[in-house]
């Protein structure tokens, strides 16, 4: 059991497994290495892509001859590293958004000024 106490379990490629529970033809192999970062972790931004299968799960398929390339990646294996600069990564594209809005707001305010002077220009003539 894990520190908060879930069961401890091993990511694994939902598209593997989907062909696996299926029925279909799957590779041989369970390659983990496309949901890898460059530190060799688990990319949070890939997550999506992976499933959690209990180490039970995990220990059978490979006893079930499929070989695994690379290592297995464990509850702990995603990357705290690449979370961090996602994180950042997202409240600067939110900081960019909102001074953006603020730019828009300042332009149209700007523009506003000048239409209202334009129109009291015209109506004194």
């Amino acid at each position: 059991e894990g520190l908060d106490g879930s069961m401890p379990f091993r990511w694994i490629s939902a598209d593997w497994l989907r062909m696996w529970a299926d029925g279909a033809k799957c590779p041989p192999e369970i390659d983990n290495r496309a949901a890898m970062c460059a530190h060799g972790k688990l990319d949070p931004s890939k997550c999506s892509a992976m499933k959690r299968i209990s180490v039970e799960a995990w220990d059978a398929l490979l006893e079930k001859k499929y070989e695994l390339i690379g290592r297995a990646l464990m509850e702990e294996d995603w990357c705290d590293e690449c979370l961090r600069a996602q994180a950042q990564e997202a409240l600067e594209t939110d900081k960019q958004a909102d001074e953006w809005v603020d730019i828009r707001s300042q332009v149209q305010t700007a523009l506003d000024f000048d239409l209202d002077s334009a129109q009291l220009g015209s109506e004194q003539s």
